[in-house]
């Protein structure tokens, strides 16, 4: 029913018409593109700045023109992320323009640090956002204190923890340290939570 021109899936799962009016209750639908809005960083040139790309089946395409922090720009013409939902299988791909298309190139190591350059040992229950962080090169021991911790549900944040960045001799990536060393359970921010009776789940 994807491939219906007068249909169209809305954000709460119903079959809507050209004037946005629900079709039937009793039918309902996914909005696949919806979906794909978490995989537009997996798809995407390193670099680019796609947060404000929000995808829907009425909204299958975001254009993109500008680099995240840390990076420079090189060419104008902006990209596009396009989200396909008309075949038997979603195709998220993304398009540079066919002349003078913008390129980002990694500038400042320490600004791009994400969560994902956290330790491999990084605990799960401990939740951070690195991006918020406010690494740069030149402060790469910003104030990503315990004040950027949160944890899962059933733990208890407590305790001092920091991170900082650290860039690679030949500037091509970085890494996050931890410090104390979180992977260690004296040392760990999200400590299981008591129970009423005064024991640990």
């Amino acid at each position: 029913m994807n491939l219906g021109a007068k249909w169209t899936c809305n954000v709460k799962g119903s079959w809507v018409d050209a004037f946005n009016e629900t079709l039937t209750e009793d039918l309902v639908c996914a909005d696949l593109c919806t979906g794909a809005t978490e995989s537009i960083n997996a798809i995407s040139p390193k670099g680019v700045d796609s947060s404000h790309c929000v995808l829907s089946a009425l909204q299958k395409t975001c254009a993109i023109s500008a680099c995240r922090q840390g990076y420079s720009q090189s060419g104008s013409a902006a990209g596009s992320v396009v989200c396909d939902d008309t075949g038997p299988i979603l195709k998220l791909n993304y398009v540079p323009a066919d002349v003078n298309p913008f390129t980002c190139t990694l500038q400042d190591i320490c600004s791009s640090a994400a969560d994902k350059d956290l330790p491999d040992n990084f605990p799960e229950s401990v939740i951070v956002d690195v991006t918020n962080c406010g690494f740069t090169d030149a402060a790469s021991a910003a104030s990503c204190d315990i004040g950027h911790f949160s944890c899962d549900e059933g733990s208890a944040l407590q305790g001092k923890a920091s991170l900082t960045c650290l860039a690679a001799l030949d500037r091509s990536s970085c890494r996050i340290l931890a410090r104390p060393n979180v992977s260690r359970s004296h040392a760990l921010p999200c400590p299981p939570s008591p129970t009423a009776n005064g024991r640990r789940p």
